[in-house]
């Protein structure tokens, strides 16, 4: 039998953006905001494979709308 996992250690991030369904409740549910809904959903790449989305490259994408991001949720968040 393996050894018990704590719950708040992620093995997978999965940043599966086909199976989303934008409805908001993984944001909420999230404890400590690691998962962020924006209007930034769409991507677009010129090569196979660019499309891999690392976590370099969605911690880039952060630090680049960071402040955008902030704006969004400031605004948002009277009616959470």
């Amino acid at each position: 039998m393996a050894p018990a996992v704590p719950r708040a250690m992620t093995l997978t991030c999965l940043n599966v953006s086909i199976a989303v369904s934008y409805c908001g409740f993984c944001e909420e549910a999230c404890p400590v905001d690691a998962i962020v809904e924006t209007n930034l959903f769409e991507y677009h790449f010129e090569n196979r494979g660019e499309n891999i989305m690392t976590k370099e490259k969605l911690l880039a994408v952060g630090d680049h709308y960071e402040q955008e991001i902030a704006a969004m949720k400031t605004a948002d968040a009277p009616y959470r």
